[in-house]
């Protein structure tokens, strides 16, 4: 590596990531225009607090919510937005990724990527979240190494990156790496096959800051190896932001602002997924690395 390359400092990437579901016990109140509203009020007071921050974002978003937008986002609503609908503020005016979100019980990962498209936004080419366990599953994400068709919609979705391996419900072993592998297949997922077509981006121990902090200390101890890369995420259910009011939101500022401390010293790095991947080819040149 040149002077120029070199990694001075080894840090954690740190990606905020949230979703929003399908289910209609948790999600049935963006199917109305006052529940949507109070949705989309909580979800835009967090997304600029992050910006204060200078944190980044993957909002990655089901069905039900961009369904909800087309049908809610209109006439005096988008004053808020700069006259956009909430999806193009966030990518365009807050730039923030929005990756597909899809348990595909109606709509599949193209389906939901189509979606963005009708709100006038091009999604990402991130799987965001998937059952990767037990390799025998119904989702299967192997599927993902090939163009996806739509199950409703005449459209076809590319997946490059994918995030989230987890089980049904999150009642089994769902990966809490940390690092940047590409997968060699259902049966060898944390196994790195240069020749596969996908790259993983590990979650670490999801929205866990304490478990960041370690891994910051780690690496600077020399417990763990430098110049590797090294990801975590922090994970938002976004219900919770309403159901939790004023304590769940003022939880997450603190994180965030303490974190950001870390990020002014270079321990960390604020990233999003895509933004992840292309440090991960430039500056570790595609080097694999996974820590649990």
């Amino acid at each position: 590596m040149s002077e120029q390359e070199s990694i001075q400092i080894t840090p954690v990437y740190v990606s905020v990531v949230s979703h929003n579901e399908e289910n209609e016990r948790r999600f049935g109140s963006l199917d109305t225009r006052e529940g949507y509203l109070e949705f989309r009020a909580s979800l835009l007071r967090f997304a600029r607090m992050l910006k204060r921050y200078g944190a980044k974002y993957n909002w990655q978003s089901d069905w039900r919510f961009l369904r909800a937008v087309e049908r809610f986002d209109q006439g005096e609503v988008l004053e808020s937005t700069n006259g956009k609908n909430i999806v193009r503020y966030l990518k365009e005016d807050l730039g923030f990724e929005v990756d597909p979100h899809a348990h595909e019980s109606i709509y599949n990962y193209a389906d939901v990527a189509y979606m963005f498209e009708r709100l006038g936004v091009k999604s990402s080419k991130v799987v965001g979240g998937f059952v990767y366990w037990p390799p025998e599953n119904p989702q299967g994400w192997e599927k993902f190494r090939e163009p996806l068709h739509g199950k409703n919609y005449n459209y076809t979705w590319e997946a490059e990156i994918l995030w989230g391996a987890a089980t049904f419900l999150h009642r089994g072993p769902d990966d809490v790496s940390s690092g940047i592998w590409k997968p060699k297949d259902k049966y060898h997922f944390t196994e790195h096959d240069e020749n596969s077509n996908l790259i993983y981006v590990g979650t670490g121990s999801r929205d866990k800051t304490q478990w960041i902090k370690n891994l910051v200390s780690k690496i600077k101890n020399g417990e763990l190896p430098q110049n590797k890369i090294y990801t975590a995420t922090l994970m938002l259910a976004e219900d919770h932001l309403l159901r939790g009011g004023e304590a769940t939101f003022n939880g997450w500022e603190n994180t965030v602002r303490e974190l950001s401390e870390y990020a002014a010293r270079g321990e960390i790095v604020w990233v999003g997924l895509s933004e992840v991947v292309e440090i991960w080819k430039k500056k570790y040149r595609l080097e694999p690395n996974r820590c649990v």
